[in-house]
This record gives structure tokens, C-alpha cells and sequence, in this order.
């Protein structure tokens, strides 16, 4: 299913309102009907319960009650990560949780969670990511994901001052947290100038030889049409370089995560 044709589908589904009452229900964990016997069924009952309390729907709006059933929703089925952020990028406009919810559904390998990741990092503009205490969060933060935000925002300069040095040193901390699939990126960013002006060509192919290294499918064809007009003395260093960053990456927890 094309990206928009899935994004039509979720958003369409969310808007489908349910009967609205007047009576403010209970704050606490309503549990689910005896038809909802599967882990699945209990996992989309905690979800539209979160929907609920998100979004008030005949209930008194509480983000707190409702992050409680998205917690379980979550963790009865992961598919349900991109539907819980739609609700916080559609709805509540609160794009730092809808991030949140996108990675979390990224690191469990829920392929249109990964899509809608890569969605908002590409119109950071029209979802300013992060506020500043979303800002906070992700430096204190200590897992890859937020590394990886960190990244690209130093990268690209986006809400931030444009840091080389800041960029290189977040990417490196989603390396040691094992997000090898980033070698990758990190060839075409050097590549194509983004990670500095020295020696590029070489730098990059390196990064391309270590993701092929690492089984990164795209990067043995990245390298090769890199190193096609490279001088032999040029990929041999490249080649050196890689295998001191095999070495260092061979020393890290390594498990390839599907991040875009």
C-alpha cells in the first residue's frame, strides 16, 4: 500500500467519532468486554479507550489516563504504535509524542511506523520538532532513537544552530546503541558534504564498506558506484578506514534496527 494510501486510511479511521455521553466515566482502567479474548482484541479495546480520554470523547479529556491505555495497547500489539501517533500528530498536535510513539513502533519493526518517522523528519517545518522541552529530553535521553533525532537536527540545523562536531557525536552514540543500519546514511552524508569537506569521497566509501560489512543491502552498490572513478590509493585507504570502524562497531551491543 502506497505511503498515502496508508496515512488516508489511519486518518480516516481515527475520525470516526463514537457515541458521545454525558457522564464523566470513572479515571481508571475500564477493563475489556469478555468478547475481547485474544491479546490482540484487549490491545485495540486499551487503544479506543486511549482515543477516549485523548480526545474526550464523552468523557473528561485526561492525557494521563489516556497514555496508560496507549501503554497497553502498545504492549498487547505493536502494530498499534502508528495508529497512537497519529492520534497525538492528527489530533492533539503534540509532535514530539507522536514521534515517541513512531519510534517505539520503528524499534519493535512495525513497517508503517517506520514510514510515518520518516514522514515527520522530512517536514520538520510543518512539525517543529522538538520544543525546547522536548529539546531537554532527548539530550538526557540515553537509547539510540533519540541519538538519532539529535542528529540530524545538528545535521540539518533544524531548531538548532548547524554543529558538525554535535551531529558526528550523536550519530556515533546511535552507533554504540546499535544502530548499525545508520552507516548507510552516514556514506551518503558524507557523500554528499554534509559531514564536512575532507577527503569525502574516501571517508565515505568507508562508511559504505562497514555497512556492507554489517549486511546493509543497499551499501555494496553505494560503494561501488563511489569508488568507480576513485584511484586505487584512494579506495585502499578507504578500505583501512573501514576495517578500524568494523573493529570499534564490533565492539558495541550491535542489533540492526529498521530505522529509514
Amino acid at each position: 500500500m502506497a505511503m498515502r494510501s496508508i496515512r488516508a486510511f489511519v486518518i480516516a479511521l481515527l475520525l470516526v467519532s463514537g457515541a458521545s455521553t454525558a457522564v464523566r466515566a470513572a479515571e481508571k482502567r475500564i477493563p475489556p468486554p469478555a468478547e475481547a479474548n485474544t491479546a490482540v482484541l484487549r490491545a485495540n479495546w486499551d487503544f479506543w479507550q486511549g482515543v477516549k480520554y485523548a480526545e474526550g470523547r464523552g468523557v473528561a479529556q485526561n492525557l494521563k489516563i489516556a497514555e496508560k491505555y496507549f501503554e497497553s495497547a502498545f504492549t498487547g500489539d505493536p502494530e498499534n504504535a502508528t495508529l497512537i501517533g497519529v492520534v497525538y500528530e492528527k489530533k492533539l498536535k503534540d509532535f514530539a509524542k507522536s514521534s515517541h510513539w513512531f519510534e517505539h513502533g520503528a524499534a519493535a519493526g512495525v513497517e508503517q511506523a517506520v514510514d510515518y518517522l520518516g514522514f515527520l523528519y522530512d517536514h520538520a517545518k510543518e512539525h517543529p520538532l522538538p520544543n525546547h522541552q522536548e529539546f531537554i529530553r532527548l539530550r538526557k535521553s540515553d537509547d539510540g532513537f533519540s541519538a538519532i533525532r539529535l542528529g540530524h537536527m545538528y545535521l540539518y540545523g533544524r531548531n538548532v544552530e548547524r554543529d558538525l562536531v554535535e551531529a558526528d557525536k550523536w550519530f556515533r552514540k546511535a552507533l554504540r546503541k546499535g544502530h548499525i543500519r545508520l552507516l548507510a546514511d552516514l556514506g551518503d552524508y558524507t557523500r554528499d558534504g554534509w559531514l564536512g569537506p575532507n577527503r569525502l569521497k574516501v571517508r565515505a566509501l568507508a562508511w559504505y564498506h562497514a555497512a556492507a560489512k554489517f549486511g546493509i543491502v543497499r551499501a555494496p552498490g553505494a560503494a561501488l558506484a563511489i569508488s568507480f572513478h576513485m584511484p586505487a590509493s584512494e579506495t585502499r585507504a578507504a578500505e583501512a578506514l573501514s576495517m578500524k570502524l568494523i573493529a570499534e562497531l564490533k565492539t558495541f551491543d550491535v542489533k540492526i534496527y529498521p530505522f529509514p
